[in-house]
């Protein structure tokens, strides 16, 4: 259940931060416009306000989580509809973007719920295993809402490929109604406040990383797909290259890490990642300068490459998030700070590198890239010197 819900959250991010785009600029909408897109996305920035509702209020029927995984999943399944039939241009840009915006608001209120799923249920070296799920299931959803969508509108149109999204949502609707949620640990008679979760011993340093880790995989990914499309490609092809390949990997790095966290290789891991990320950053700059060179082999390594690095590093902020979080008694609130955390850096990431993009040049834009990895790096190493091992105390089973 946890692997189908993920996949569910992840074609939605993947059709927000991937498909729609695309769609968008195919159907003449300008960088200058797609560069406020991301704004639509604001609740899965903001996500953790209500966050402790989620943990404080359900129906005993359901179940702490389901009570607000169902209502979520349907509302999703009839936005994606209104979706769907609207046409995609200039002038319905507008109110796509705030049906977008009500989508994401649904979308995060879902994945609290599911985060709290899984924090309730996993521990141990299970949680490893639910880590890899929770990136892979992500990973997989979002290969399905992007690339996937993106090449269906070639066959068929976008309206009936994002109706199909749609159709998966209500299936994963009917089999939650027949499936009962465990039991979860104890729950706590104190109510789940924000306040609790910033006064934390071992907050800090994890918002730090939550914050910087995606940031130089999110720009890399948000511009290749433009610089692929801007480049003479066409849809399908830019679908399989940024999705088939492009999140392949991704789950390849994600069962990679999976592997390596259980024999604790956690910091040496997490630093060659970073270090993949940064020569895929460098790649990229290089392969701007060559004609003819999209057209070759070099952005089929240098997409593999991110994903590689961006699957472990997934894999590994998460470990220590939900080891983290499962420490306290309001998982869900916790876990939804420092993710919160991390798409906002990524969505802010997304904005600012389209609209240097627009302003100077792809070039510019992969340039923060490398910035980011670079900092990235050293920022890591940094922890390193501070712990043997880049979990608070608090952190540490």
């Amino acid at each position: 259940m946890l692997a189908a819900l993920y996949t569910m959250q992840g074609m939605n991010v993947g059709l927000a931060f991937d498909a729609y785009p695309v769609l968008l600029r195919h159907a003449g909408v300008s960088l200058e416009t797609l560069s406020l897109l991301p704004l639509a996305s604001l609740p899965w920035i903001v996500k953790f306000l209500w966050a402790p509702l989620l943990d404080n209020y359900w129906s005993p029927r359901f179940g702490r989580r389901k009570s607000w995984i169902i209502p979520a999943q349907c509302l999703q399944g009839c936005l994606l509809v209104v979706i769907a039939l609207l046409p995609f241009n200039t002038a319905t840009t507008s109110i796509l973007m705030v049906v977008i915006f009500v989508s994401c608001m649904v979308g995060s209120t879902q994945d609290i719920a599911t985060d709290g799923l899984a924090a309730d249920l996993s521990h141990g070296k299970t949680l490893v295993n639910a880590n890899a799920v929770q990136v892979g299931g992500l990973a997989g959803g979002m290969l399905l809402g992007g690339p996937g969508v993106l090449m269906c509108s070639e066959v068929l149109d976008k309206t009936q490929a994002i109706l199909l999204m749609a159709g998966l949502v209500w299936a994963t609707v009917g089999w939650l109604l027949l499936w009962s949620e465990p039991a979860g640990p104890r729950i706590s008679r104190s109510p789940a406040r924000l306040r609790k979760t910033w006064e934390r011993k071992g907050f800090m340093p994890l918002f730090a990383l939550a914050l910087f880790a995606p940031l130089a995989g999110s720009i890399l990914y948000n511009l290749v797909r433009m610089i692929l499309l801007d480049g003479g490609l066409s849809i399908s092809e830019v679908g399989v290259l940024t999705g088939i390949e492009g999140y392949g990997s991704v789950l390849m790095g994600s069962v990679l890490a999976s592997w390596l966290l259980l024999h604790g290789r956690l910091f040496w891991m997490f630093l060659v990642a970073s270090v993949l990320v940064l020569l895929a950053s460098l790649g990229w700059l290089l392969l701007l300068q060559l004609p003819g060179a999209l057209h070759s082999w070099l952005p089929v390594g240098l997409i593999a490459t991110t994903g590689l690095g961006l699957g472990i590093i997934n894999v590994s902020t998460f470990k220590l998030l939900m080891d983290y979080v499962q420490r306290g008694d309001q998982a869900a609130t916790d876990y939804a700070v420092f993710q919160s955390t991390g798409l906002g850096s990524d969505i802010m990431a997304s904005m600012l590198s389209t609209a240097v993009s627009a302003w100077l040049g792809y070039t510019a834009g992969v340039a923060l890239s490398t910035l980011a990895a670079i900092w990235l790096i050293v920022g890591w190493w940094l922890i390193g010197r501070a712990w043997s091992m880049p979990t608070p105390p608090e952190a540490v089973h």
